[in-house]
């Protein structure tokens, strides 16, 4: 016994040493993570110090942020207000009339939700679609609006995209809803897309959020609504601003119509278009339909006939929940996929593929700070890699502010800036469900567009009101100019 407590006294020094690394490693001091902070806390110590890394500040419009921010003079971003604060007029049809200025939110959640917008450059334009609902996040009806831009900054009025499949109301197993996705370019051609879901039940506020129903009814033990995702509807999207007939992919099993696409090929046999006998097929879109099946089904079936459709989560091998991926390819390493919390973990975990995305490697927790629900991985044309999200928090809001970290090898972020901050805090959303309040808090940023000269970044205010930034990559890393890039000319005003 004696020589067992000598050999555990010996043994402390390494325990304690494990310890210190294991904290130091969840705290991001080692490795070091950049992580912004707030301007009062600038020293110029940090540029100077050779163990910590640069930290850079960008400035904010008084115009859009308050007239009290400091102006530093050193990078320039400019936002724009995408969405105006929808509502349902008596009719029960979109009134989107509103004009389109920068919002300016109070405290209160009296407002419609606009969440989870999704940004491309299709042709010489910037389309944005988001969803909306004017109760409920992810609520029944939820439908998908647009807007058009000739900059990314000076918006056109919403329209709807793609209408509610159903009334709108709030949870019941039963309902659909209609949620955002990316655009897509296929066979030359452009299509919105957004994923059919249906509510098939309840779960635990700690439960999945799909396909793992616990509850038929919504009570206080089994809030959270749990979904099944039945299909993909998708839009052809013409260059002069039209768009094309709903047609919609079907999870095999899921159609409710007789009407199928004749003679097709391999995953093609799912897709289905709610008109389809006024606008039939032609071969154009009958390709793009099917490469968008082989694009959103799972490995396993997009090339079988059956077609299945990937769950947007993760669970990790201790039974972490993990939602809202972003993916990207980086020299060497094949396809890196970053997963956010939907339980207060304040890390971004990854998972690595070498073989196009048809297998992935275990999530793994990485010394990234996230504390909003959202993360977006843009690697540029240059070489280095972008993370938007909230690397940094305030203690009171936990998606503010927004930032974007550089990292010029692999994911070894060195360089952190502020791209906004100071969202209101909505003191009435803590009476929401967690999952409705996580998503009512700061700037969730969703997607964004990059050329060789300009970034845009497009995020969700409180979960109220869709805006987007613009930086010159010039200004955010100039050493891109040392690679012999042109500096960036300012685009035309619409």
């Amino acid at each position: 016994m004696s020589n067992r407590y000598e050999d555990l006294v010996r043994l402390w020094p390494l325990a304690l040493l494990a310890f210190f690394i294991l904290i130091s490693g969840y705290a991001g001091l080692w490795p070091a993570v950049p992580l912004a902070e707030q301007p009062k806390a600038r020293s110029k110590s940090l540029a100077e110090t050779t163990n910590r890394v640069r930290v850079e500040w960008l400035v904010k419009l008084p115009s859009a942020d308050g007239p009290d921010l400091p102006v530093s003079g050193q990078v320039v971003a400019e936002h724009g207000g995408v969405s105006a604060p929808a509502r349902l007029d008596a009719a029960s049809s979109l009134s989107l009339s509103l004009p389109l200025v920068p919002s300016s939110l109070t405290d209160t959640v009296d407002l419609a939700f606009q969440t989870q917008p999704q940004l491309a450059r299709v042709g010489g334009r910037f389309l944005c679609l988001w969803q909306y609902h004017p109760t409920h996040l992810h609520g029944a009806g939820q439908c998908i609006l647009g807007a058009w831009s000739d900059d990314g900054l000076a918006w056109e009025a919403p329209f709807l995209v793609f209408k509610a499949p159903g009334n709108f109301g709030a949870y019941r197993t039963g309902d659909r809803l209609l949620c955002s996705s990316s655009c897509l370019s296929v066979e030359g051609q452009w299509y919105a897309v957004a994923s059919l879901q249906e509510v098939v039940g309840f779960g635990s506020i700690d439960a999945t959020t799909f396909e793992e129903a616990i509850a038929v009814v919504e009570s206080e033990d089994f809030p959270r609504p749990v979904r099944k995702i039945l299909a993909y509807t998708v839009r052809r999207i013409q260059l002069d601003g039209s768009l094309g007939p709903v047609r919609t992919i079907w999870r095999s099993g899921e159609s409710e119509t007789s009407e199928r696409v004749a003679e097709s090929g391999p995953g093609e046999n799912a897709a289905t278009s709610d008109s389809a006998v006024e606008e039939p097929l032609d071969e154009l879109e009958r390709a793009a339909l099917s490469s968008l099946t082989r694009s959103l089904a799972t490995s396993g079936s997009r090339f079988g006939g059956a077609v299945d459709f990937p769950i947007p989560e993760r669970l990790t091998l201790d039974r972490y929940r993990l939602s809202f991926p972003t993916t990207e390819t980086l020299p060497g390493q094949g396809q890196v996929r970053l997963w956010g919390s939907e339980q207060g973990l304040d890390r971004l975990y990854s998972e690595h593929s070498t073989d196009g995305g048809v297998t992935w490697s275990p999530p793994m927790p990485t010394n990234l700070r996230n504390s909003g629900r959202f993360a977006v991985l843009r690697r540029l044309s240059a070489g280095p890699v972008l993370l938007l999200g909230n690397q940094s928090r305030l203690p009171s809001n936990p998606a503010d502010p927004l930032t974007i970290s550089i990292a010029f090898e692999g994911l070894q972020f060195t360089e952190s800036f502020e791209l906004r901050s100071g969202a209101p805090l909505l003191a009435s959303a803590d009476g929401l469900p967690e999952f409705v309040r996580n998503e009512r808090r700061g700037f969730q940023a969703t997607s964004c567009v990059v050329d060789d000269e300009w970034l845009w970044v497009v995020y969700s205010v409180c979960g109220s009101s869709i805006e987007v930034s613009r930086v010159s990559l010039q200004d955010l890393i100039p050493s891109l100019l040392d690679q012999g890039v042109e500096p960036a000319a300012e685009p035309a005003s619409s």
